[in-house]
């Protein structure tokens, strides 16, 4: 499936999923932002992660994506 990104009134970029994925666009900064937000509402509402490697993902999540708060 065909996905078309617009930005700005726009069309920004074009593709299937995955190779929007694999450009550092705008599509990947929302797929991005979505998984980190729901990383935090699933900590918020099951708790804290209970293996090490959870919390490193989570944090590596919000170090990827410290670019969409400007």
């Amino acid at each position: 499936m065909q996905v078309i990104v617009i930005d700005k009134g726009e069309i920004s970029e074009s593709g299937t999923h995955d190779e929007l994925l694999r450009k550092a666009g705008v599509y990947k900064k929302l797929v991005l932002r979505q998984l980190t937000a729901g990383a935090i509402v699933d900590t918020l509402v099951n708790g804290p992660t209970t293996s090490i490697g959870d919390d490193q993902e989570l944090i590596d999540l919000n170090i990827d994506n410290q670019d969409l708060a400007e």
